[in-house]
């Protein structure tokens, strides 16, 4: 499996070189969760709920996120009848990924998600997600590296946050 830009895809916050967010939350949903199985190739819906709504019922990604990691078996344990800003009633089924993806992945799969097929503002999504700097906020987004900085080991280059955002955009 290879990145956008022919290098290796070697997972977890290596894609790209550090924040190729896309080909990751590309490949959760695909490859490593599965989520297409479900959800549909292009988030149609099948079994699970279709995207084209998701930024409605999850208005913040974090609660997004939160399905995800606990999945409805999760939200139930804890004393829940619905879920999302819409208080959809649950219904068991979504499983819980909190155990097997990593927080980045997490991330990157909803960011996915919510770009690909819910049609958010992919610069936000990130920042929402907690991928990348909020504008005007000092620090850098996981894998980038600040003037002056050394590239990361092996040669490879990193993805700016505005290079992924870009390619999160749905495709027209």
């Amino acid at each position: 499996m290879v990145n956008c830009d022919g290098t290796e895809f070697t997972g977890s916050g290596a894609g790209g070189g550090g924040a190729d967010f896309v080909a990751m939350g590309e490949d959760v949903y695909q490859n490593v969760a599965n989520c297409d199985g479900c959800h549909g190739a292009q988030g149609q819906g099948g079994v699970g709920p279709g995207f084209s709504g998701v930024v409605t019922t999850f208005g913040s990604c974090v609660d997004h996120i939160e399905w995800v990691t606990l999945g409805s078996q999760g939200f139930l344990d804890a004393g829940a009848s619905t879920y999302g800003d819409t208080n959809k009633p649950i219904a068991e089924g979504m499983p819980q990924f909190g155990s097997t993806l990593t927080e980045e992945q997490l991330a990157a799969v909803v960011a996915f998600e919510r770009v690909r097929f819910g049609g958010a503002d992919p610069a936000e999504t990130l920042t929402d997600c907690g991928l990348a700097p909020a504008e005007g906020e000092e620090g850098e987004a996981p894998g980038e590296t600040t003037p002056g900085e050394e590239p990361p080991a092996g040669g490879e280059t990193t993805t700016t946050v505005s290079g992924a955002a870009a390619a999160l955009a749905p495709a027209s």
